[in-house]
Order: C-alpha cells, then structure tokens, then sequence
C-alpha cells in the first residue's frame, strides 16, 4: 500500500466534511483501513447510481498500480418496472465500455420478502450481498466493494440515536466486514460525502442513474435525510453531518478497546468457573481468535462478573448469550440489563428467560447460560399460588404488581411470565389501500407481515422472525386505535378469561384454548396474556383476539413480539 498513505490517517474519516475530493478521501480510507493489496479480486456491486459507480471508476483508476481484477455485479430488484430494467441495462453498458465484466441477477424481490417474512429492504439486501458472495467465491476474489459514504454513515448515526442504541451502535457502519469464506466486504468511500462523489462524477463526464424511491419520504432513512438533517444543518450545527461522522469514529475506537476488554474477563470469568467446575473452562471456547463455537451451557464466575465495570459486564453477558445462542446474537438494552440485575442481586434459583430460547440462572457461585430446558427450574407451587392463586387479578387495583404495561414502543420484559413483549408501531395510509382487494376484504397473512416487518425495521427489531405461520402465536398485529394501544398491559393467565378468537364468532374461554392446545395444568398458572383495557387481545404463543383487526379503516397499527 506504499503510495496510499495520505495526509493525517487519524482524521481520514471526517475530512471529506470540509471539502476533500473523493480520491484524495478514498485513498487514505484504503490506507487507513488495510483494505486491498496488490494482485486482489473485487466485486463491485453497481446499482448504477452515483455512488456505485463513483466506486468502479476510482478502482479502475488505481487498479493498475494495484493489478486489481474487477468485476461488476448488479441485482435487479423487479420492483420499479421499466426503470429497474434500464437500470441493468445502463450497469451492463457501462460495464462494456469500461471493458469490466458484468453479473446480472434478475431476484423478484417483493415476492422474496414475502416468502422470508421480511421487509423489501431487508430481502433486497440479502439478494444483493447474496449475489456478490457468489461471484466472489466462483471467481476466487477476496474482496466486495460497496459504495457507502460519509452521508449514509451520519444519516445511519442519527436513526440509531433516535432509535435507541449504544456504543457499539454509535459506531455506525464499518469500513470493513468479514463476508466468510476468506471474503471481506470493504467500503472505500465510507469517508467521502455525497457532494464529492457527484463531483467526481461530473469531473469524470458521467451521468449516473437517479433512484426515485430515494426520494421517498415514507423511508425512515430518507425522512432523516431530507427533513431532520436539514433541519439540524439550519437551527444547529451547519456540520453537524461532519460531526455525526466523528462521533462514529470515536465510537468505534472505544467499543474496540472495551470489547478486547471484556474479553479478558469472559476469559478470566469462564477460566474460574471451570476450575471450580473441574472441566478446566466454563465454556470450553476460546474468544477474541475467531468465531465462536457454540456451547450448550456457559458458566461463569460470579465473584469475576460482579468485579466487573458495567461496561464490560453487559458485553461479556451479551457474548455468554451468543455463546450459548450458537453465534453472535445481539441482545436489547433490557436483556442485558435484567441480566446485570440478576448478577448482581440474584440468589440462587433465580432465573430469567432471553430470546430464542436462552435462560440465565444463578447457581451458589456460578452465572450459567444455557437452553431454558437445560436449566430445570420452575415457579415451586408456593411460588404459583403467592402470584396468580387468589383467583383473579385485577391490574388497577391490588393485583396491580403483577401486571406489566406494555411500552409501546418499546421492548417490556416480563419477568413472572417469563417473557419480553416487543412493540412496534406504524402508520398505513395509502400503503394499506393496495393490500385491501376492492371488495374491502382484510389483508392476507402476507400483506399483514410486510407491514409488521416494516414496522419492526423502523423500531429497531428487525431481527425479530415475523411470518405468516406465526401471525396470532409468536407475533400480532392490531389496529392501534381500536386495541387502546397506551392501555395493553401483559399479565398471568387467570380464571374466566375469555378471547374473541380472529375469524371466529363469540368469545372462548382462555382455559378451553389451552386444553384444545394440550397444555399441561402445571405450566398454565403464569401463561401470559395481553389485555387491552379489561379485554384479552392476545393468549401469547396461541391466538390472538379478533376484536382490532386491521382492515380498510386502519390509520395506525401496533405489532406485539413475543421473544
């Protein structure tokens, strides 16, 4: 990379702000960041917008001092009709006269993301990172290079910060990520801004395409970038895109030096528990060399754990959770803060339930991670009859504590039914007219997913599974208007309880839903309900209520998670 190193490498991720051309900004990126050597093989993803092929141009322009292979790959989304077509046709051209190579891959991706139970963005995401995996590993390349820039990494900043994030999340999009299989994904322009890379296009008499959903304002991402930060760069801070892009790199600073650390406790902490143990580790996997192996049960150190600064604490807890999760798995603010709870006032016995089916409970010196039914632990019948045994509860009144309103939204632990409720909420408008048939019938299971997906997206859950097998079980949606959404409260199960099943006529009795589901006496006393007002919603994991089903009229919906 001798020839590459430009300027001050410390500040290389925030000059661009104040005017630095693109090359100049993307070579110190390059340098910076260790991301090509001589003899490489990348895959360029060219959308045919300005900043792909900003990208393709720089790289052929440095490629022969580096004896870089190119090639072009592009994903037509079938979404925008006519101009999705002219937009590979436009990438196959430019690939001609440039004399690069071209994939072209045709993904129906609306019809994906149904199929997935995920928004368009994300299943158009997956069909492009697909595709350039693919090449790269039939071409024997080791690199992807996509055309992120500074503007997209202080717009991803500012919806992070409004969403709720951390340090980690701070830190914005990474110039490099490990793609697997000996592949990296790198961003070369993640440094330079938007203005400079249509500059450069001009300087280099070119005409991109222009993507009209850009535009958009119905996009969460494109309200920020025509709204919010105008609206910040007028009344605030005329760089506060410049400012945005700084905080990034100081957080991604940081949350490097605090996970190398807590690392060295989750190493320290496993290392005691299995010397107790005797089995010489907690967990029988190395961390900080590689990728970790998943393991049945995670033991670590109490008294190491409670010696731990809160900072590290909440990292080596969400790694446990990984661990025993089978790969990295991130967890929201309230689970690793029940967890930090349990470590630190915990007794023994004490559990609490996290997503995909993880328990963490307290042994007399051990915190242990694990499958829920690996742990063996249960509400002793004592237990059972002092929380949900006095025959009826009544969450404004006396029962009141056993009752846990939902935040809406928001993520709600529930911590006597072992459960989190995951809330989002979003607005339909025009979007819902196309999913009602003309006769005003209800939308399908799969038009009700890709509104939740959104909605889940926009909220910050857009990991959480949503699909059409699991509307009414693991998930539910309900007209926000009509469900009282500042009124749904989760609770146990109690006597009398009664659903308006959807599709079905009347009201059924909560206990008959159990029996026709074959459900244990034993293990229905702290099953969860959500009520909205005095009216059950929701029998979560089995049916969901009929009373606030979104139809024609809906102007905002509520979708509840169950994790």
């Amino acid at each position: 990379m001798a020839g590459y190193g430009i300027g001050d490498m410390r500040c290389g991720r925030w000059r661009s702000m104040n005017g630095d051309t693109l090359d100049a900004t993307a070579r110190q990126c390059i340098a910076r960041y260790s991301m090509l050597d001589a003899g490489d093989g990348i895959v360029v993803g060219v959308s045919g917008g300005p900043d792909s092929v900003a990208l393709l141009l720089f790289l052929l322009d440095i490629a022969p001092d580096l004896d870089l292979r190119l090639h072009i790959a592009h994903v037509n989304h079938m979404i925008r009709g006519a101009d999705a077509d002219a937009d590979a046709d436009y990438v196959q051209e430019l690939g001609r006269s440039l004399g690069v190579p071209v994939t072209v891959r045709r993904v129906d991706v609306p019809k994906a993301a149904r199929v997935m139970g995920a928004t368009v963005e994300d299943a158009g995401r997956s069909a492009r990172y697909g595709l350039f995996r693919q090449t790269a590993k039939a071409l024997g390349f080791s690199k992807v290079a996509v055309g992120h820039n500074a503007d997209d990494q202080a717009e991803t900043v500012i919806m992070r910060v409004v969403r709720g994030t951390g340090i980690r999340g701070l830190a914005g999009i990474p110039p490099t990520r490990d793609l697997g299989e000996g592949i990296t994904l790198i961003r070369p322009l993640i440094d330079t801004t938007r203005t400079a890379i249509e500059a450069y296009c001009k300087e280099k008499n070119i005409t991109p395409r222009q993507d009209r959903t850009n535009v958009d304002v119905a996009y969460f991402r494109n309200r920020v970038r025509w709204e919010l930060l105008p609206l910040l760069e007028s009344k605030y801070n005329s760089n506060v895109r410049g400012a945005l892009v700084r905080l990034a790199l100081t957080a991604a600073e940081d949350e490097a030096y605090l996970r190398s650390a807590a690392d060295k406790v989750l190493e320290r902490s496993m290392a005691q528990a299995g010397a107790r143990s005797g089995s010489g580790s907690g967990a029988g996997a190395g961390v900080g060399a590689g990728p970790l192996r998943q393991k049945a049960e995670v033991q670590l150190d109490l008294v190491v754990l409670r010696d731990a600064p809160p900072a590290l604490l909440s990292r080596v807890l969400a790694t446990a959770f990984g661990m025993a999760a089978d790969g990295e798995h991130d967890l929201y603010y309230q689970h690793v803060n029940a967890m930090s709870e349990l470590v630190a006032t915990g007794s023994v016995g004490d559990s609490i339930d996290l997503p995909r089916g993880i328990r963490a409970w307290l042994t007399y010196e051990c915190l242990m991670v694990g499958r829920a039914e690996e742990a063996d632990i249960s509400l002793s019948g004592e237990e059972t009859a002092r929380n949900n045994g006095r025959g009826g509860v009544d969450c404004h009144g006396a029962d009141a504590a056993t009752c846990t309103k939902i935040q809406v939204p928001g993520a709600t632990s529930v911590p006597g039914c072992g459960v989190m409720v995951y809330a989002a909420v979003g607005e339909v408008g025009r979007e819902l007219a196309a999913l009602i048939d003309a006769d005003g019938a209800l939308p399908g299971p799969q038009d009700l997913v890709l509104l939740a997906r959104r909605a889940a997206v926009e909220w910050g859950f857009g990991e959480m599974i949503l699909d059409p097998r699991g509307l009414g079980i693991s998930w539910a949606i309900f007209d926000a208007d009509k469900a009282e959404m500042d009124e749904l409260t989760v609770r146990p199960w109690r006597a009398g309880d009664r659903l308006a099943p959807f599709g079905m006529e009347g009201t059924k009795k909560v206990s008959d839903i159990f029996t026709d589901e074959k459900i244990p006496r034993r293990d229905r006393a702290q099953w969860p309900v959500v009520v909205s007002g005095d009216q059950v919603v929701w029998v979560v994991g089995m049916r969901a209520s009929g009373i606030a089903p979104v139809d024609a009229n809906t102007r905002r919906f509520v979708v509840l998670i169950a994790g």
